[in-house]
C-alpha cells in the first residue's frame, strides 16, 4: 500500500514537471502569437473598469462604453504621432548631440589622462543615430502592424465579454463548481483591473509632472520622454529608476551646465518618490500584496522569455497566479509565499464589510470598487447559495 502510494506520487510529480516543461515551451516558442492576445486582454480589463466608474456616476452603460473605447483609440493615436514625431527629431539633432559628447570626453580626459580621452573619442566618434534611425523606422512599422492585431483582438473580446458565464455552464454542468470557477475568474480580473486602474491613474499623474519639469527647463523631446516615463512606471522597481536616469542624462548633452541635471534628476526623483512610495500605496491597498523579491524573480522571468513585454506583464501574471493558488486549498501555500505578508485577501463578505468600513474610504473614489463589481459578486454569492439549497432539497 505504502509503495503505491509512493509511486502515485511520483507519477505526479513527474507529470506536474512535464506539464510545466511543456507549458515554458509553449510561452518560449508561441510568444509572437500569445503577447498580442494577453496585451488585448488586459485592455479589455482597463476599458471594462474605466466603464464600470462612468457607469458607477450615472453615464448610460453604451455611454460609458463609447467614451471608454474613443479614450483608448485617442491614446493609440497619441502614442503613434509621438513616437514617428520625436524619431525624426532625434535623428536630425543627433550631430549636436555628438559635437556636445566630444566637449564632454575631452573634459574628462583633462582628469583622466589622454588614453581615456582617445578611448572615449573613438567611442562618441561611433555613436551615429543617423545610421539607426532606419531601424527605427522599421521597428515603427512593426509596431503599427502589432497594434492593429491587439485593436483587433481587443473588439472581439469587448463584444464576447458578457458570454463568459454562460460558456463556463456549459464547460462545467456541475451548478456549484461552475460558481466557484466562475467567482474564481471574477476575483481574478477584478485584481488586475484594478490594479491596472490604479496604475495607469498613478504612471498618468507621474508622467503628466515629470513632463511640465522638462518643459519647463526646456529639455529636448519631452513628449517623448513623458510617454517614455508612463509606459516605465509599469515596470516594477527598476521602470522608476530609467524614468529618471534616461530623461537627465540628456540634459548632461543639451546643456553646458550640469545645474541643470542636478535639478532635473532631484525633481524627478521627488516625484517618482511622492507617487510610488505614499500616493500609489494608499490606493492599491492590498491588490498589490506581493514580495518585492517575488517582483524582482517575475520580472526577471518574464523578461527573459517575452523581453521588454515581459516586463511590462510580470506584474498582472503574478497576481493572477497569487489570487488563483489562494483560491485552491492545495495551493494556497505558493500564494502565501509570493505574498508580501502572508495574508491573503479574505473572501468572507463580513470581513471585506468589515475591513471596508474601518478604511472609511470616499463613497465616490474612483479607486473605490465599482457598482458593476460589486453586484457582480453578490450575483456569484446569490447564485451558490441557491445551488446549496436546491442540492440539500434534493439530497432531503
Amino acid at each position: 500500500m505504502a509503495g503505491e502510494v509512493r509511486g502515485q506520487s511520483v507519477l505526479n510529480g513527474a507529470l506536474i514537471f512535464l506539464a510545466s516543461c511543456a507549458a515554458l515551451a509553449v510561452l518560449i516558442y508561441g510568444a509572437d502569437f500569445l503577447i498580442p492576445i494577453v496585451i488585448a486582454f488586459l485592455i479589455v480589463g482597463l476599458i471594462t473598469s474605466a466603464v464600470d466608474r462612468l457607469t458607477n456616476v450615472g453615464l448610460a452603460p453604451w455611454l460609458a462604453m463609447m467614451c471608454a473605447i474613443a479614450v483608448g483609440l485617442g491614446a493609440i493615436l497619441v502614442f503613434v504621432l509621438v513616437l514617428y514625431n520625436q524619431t525624426q527629431a532625434i535623428s536630425e539633432a543627433w550631430p549636436r548631440y555628438a559635437e556636445r559628447l566630444n566637449d564632454i570626453a575631452a573634459e574628462l580626459s583633462a582628469w583622466l589622462g589622454p588614453d581615456v580621452f582617445a578611448s572615449l573619442a573613438e567611442t562618441a566618434s561611433k555613436a551615429d543615430f543617423t545610421k539607426i534611425a532606419p531601424g527605427f523606422a522599421d521597428s515603427a512599422g512593426a509596431t503599427l502592424g502589432a497594434i492593429a492585431l491587439v485593436v483587433m483582438y481587443s473588439a472581439f473580446m469587448l463584444a464576447e465579454r458578457g458570454r463568459m458565464p454562460e460558456k463556463l455552464g456549459f464547460l462545467v454542468p456541475d451548478a456549484e463548481k461552475s460558481a466557484k470557477y466562475l467567482e474564481v475568474f471574477n476575483r481574478v480580473n477584478q485584481g488586475i483591473r484594478r490594479y491596472l486602474w490604479i496604475k495607469t491613474i498613478m504612471s498618468l499623474m507621474t508622467s503628466g509632472i515629470c513632463y511640465v519639469i522638462l518643459r519647463v527647463y526646456s529639455v529636448d523631446f519631452a513628449e517623448f520622454w513623458g510617454l517614455l516615463i508612463f509606459l516605465l512606471n509599469f515596470i516594477p522597481n527598476i521602470g522608476s529608476f530609467f524614468a529618471v536616469i534616461l530623461p537627465s542624462a540628456l540634459t548632461l548633452l543639451q546643456f553646458d551646465t550640469v545645474w541643470v541635471f542636478v535639478q532635473v534628476a532631484a525633481l524627478m526623483t521627488c516625484v517618482q518618490f511622492v507617487v510610488g512610495s505614499i500616493v500609489e500605496p494608499r490606493y492599491m491597498g492590498k491588490t498589490l500584496n506581493l514580495s518585492p523579491f517575488v517582483l524582482i524573480v517575475a520580472l526577471t522571468f518574464w523578461g527573459t522569455i517575452w523581453g521588454i513585454e515581459g516586463m511590462f506583464l510580470s506584474v498582472p501574471f503574478t497576481v493572477s497566479l497569487v489570487i488563483v493558488c489562494g483560491n485552491i486549498p492545495n495551493l494556497r501555500w505558493i500564494a502565501i509565499l509570493l505574498s508580501s505578508d502572508g495574508r491573503l485577501e479574505p473572501t468572507d463578505k463580513s470581513v471585506e464589510d468589515d475591513r471596508t468600513k474601518r478604511n472609511g474610504s470616499p463613497r465616490f473614489s474612483i479607486f473605490k470598487r465599482s457598482a458593476g463589481e460589486r453586484a457582480e459578486i453578490e450575483d456569484l454569492r446569490r447564485e451558490l447559495k441557491e445551488t446549496k439549497k436546491s442540492q440539500s432539497s434534493r439530497q432531503t
